[in-house]
């Protein structure tokens, strides 16, 4: 963010001035907002994105923020968000040069626009109001500001401090009056057209096309290491193995574990409120559970054996036995030192995993959620099975994942591309002309021959570069 600073506050968030003042009119519509803590931040950044947006594109302009230039500002934002400098949008093109896009994949608009069109939304419901009042000479020189409006109900103007909060220096001031509405209807509208295929929720874009979601397999192992602290080591090691969501593997209680048997299950907070009484209100609030239809998890050997190695070195040099709740994974930052990781550190390991995956493999498009596709790819092409064969069917992983439904499942377990090339390879042949003596299994040697030969080459080079650092 350049022309805003956007700071968590608590239980909040808040869009900072350069003078360090806060926007009132964005702290007004946050209020307004019912929300849980991460659907929070996502609208609340997404708002807060726009904002700067419109700064920046005011900024470059010589009489500044104009009507006109405000809806040409709305109509171009969706190829400023996805295309950026190389969009065929001149405006959107303009404003990367300063203000550089995130270069969003199209589908993660569907949680942005929703947020900025509710900003509108109670900006036109207020506005209306603000009318009445300035007509009824409650308000004097009224700007009629859509980045101070919010929902009327809650708005009365009717005490000094009140009409102070109107920001008069704005720099929206005047300049959507009246026309919140209708950008809503008629600029803010999706143009660009979502891939159909489901199996692209699995993907995010990049500059040369889609690539998977999951974090490589064979580097899962470097990502464990790859962080300094037992803690980390550990969640990562959890994530890894049993394909837990970030959100379920911060939230786990020692009760969850079964170190004998090497097993852990994941539970509903609704199922047992009596167990966070140590809480406040506003930490059991953070609390989050996304529908699971069991308990049980299935632990991926080598990943379940470094989760309870990192367990065990994490409960010995760095957990906090003195604390009063029975959160495994604590706070380990001397001001909340001991509290609950869930109710403090989502972001800071977000931020942390990121700094990981790009130190073993150079990317940063990854998140936690990452090694939740990771274990659904393997257990879709790559679990061993009883019959000696390779690549559960989606029903046993839709079982293991904890969906309720194929449908889910298939987003996180896609096929691997290796053993599509090798059905191709069988398909493309002609056994009748071209290759009369040979048989399917016969390709598929010369196939997996092939692959063996490029894996060790790979293989060797990597030796090589690891001698060489």
């Amino acid at each position: 963010m350049k022309n805003f600073q956007f700071v968590k506050t608590k239980g909040s968030y808040a869009l900072l001035s350069p003078d360090g003042n806060p926007e009132v009119g964005f702290s007004m519509w946050v209020k307004t907002l019912k929300y849980k803590p991460n659907t929070l931040g996502v609208y609340c950044r997404a708002v807060a994105a726009f904002l700067d947006y419109i700064q920046e594109g005011a900024l470059q302009n010589e009489e500044g923020l104009t009507s006109l230039l405000l809806m040409e500002l709305c109509e171009s934002y969706e190829e400023y968000l996805i295309y950026g400098s190389k969009s065929g949008d001149n405006l959107a093109k303009e404003i990367s040069k300063t203000l550089p896009s995130p270069l969003n994949k199209v589908t993660s608009l569907d949680n942005k626009f929703p947020a900025i069109i509710d900003f509108l939304g109670k900006s036109e419901a207020l506005l209306e109001k603000l009318k009445e009042l300035s007509e009824l000479g409650l308000l004097d020189d009224i700007l009629l500001d859509p980045n101070n409006l919010v929902i009327k109900e809650k708005f009365k103007a009717t005490s000094i401090s009140e009409r102070a909060a109107i920001n008069h220096k704005s720099w929206l001031s005047g300049c959507m009056a009246g026309g919140a509405k209708v950008l809503r209807a008629r600029v803010l509208i999706r143009t660009i057209k979502k891939p159909d295929d489901d199996y692209i929720n699995a993907l995010w874009q990049t500059e040369s096309g889609y690539k998977s979601k999951a974090f490589p397999y064979d580097k899962v192992l470097d990502l464990i290491e790859a962080t300094p602290k037992y803690r980390d080591k550990a969640i990562l090691a959890l994530l890894a193995a049993t394909g837990c969501r970030k959100s379920e593997a911060l939230q786990i209680l020692w009760d969850d574990i079964d170190i004998k048997n090497r097993e852990v299950i994941l539970i509903d907070p609704a199922l047992r409120p009596d167990i966070y009484r140590t809480l406040s209100s506003q930490e059991r609030e953070k609390l989050s559970w996304k529908a699971r239809d069991t308990p049980k998890t299935f632990i991926l050997g080598i990943f379940g054996t470094q989760f309870f190695k990192y367990l065990e070195l994490y409960y010995e040099y760095e957990y906090v036995k003195s604390a009063n709740h029975e959160f495994i994974f604590q706070s380990l930052e001397e001001k909340v030192y001991g509290k609950p990781y869930f109710t403090a550190g989502q972001d800071s390991f977000i931020d942390i995993f990121k700094k990981a995956a790009f130190r073993v493999h150079g990317e940063n498009n990854y998140t936690p959620h990452s090694l939740r596709h990771t274990y659904g790819y393997y257990l879709k092409n790559w679990a061993l099975r009883s019959d000696g064969k390779r690549g559960l069917d989606l029903a046993t992983v839709k079982q293991y994942m904890g969906h309720k439904s194929v449908k889910s499942t298939e987003r996180y377990a896609l096929n691997d591309r290796f053993k599509e090339l090798l059905e191709l390879s069988i398909i493309n042949t002609d056994y009748n002309s071209m290759q009369p003596n040979k048989s399917i299994d016969d390709i598929k040697i010369e196939h997996l021959e092939e692959q063996i030969k490029m894996l060790e080459k790979r293989k060797n080079m990597i030796i090589l570069e690891k001698e060489d650092s």
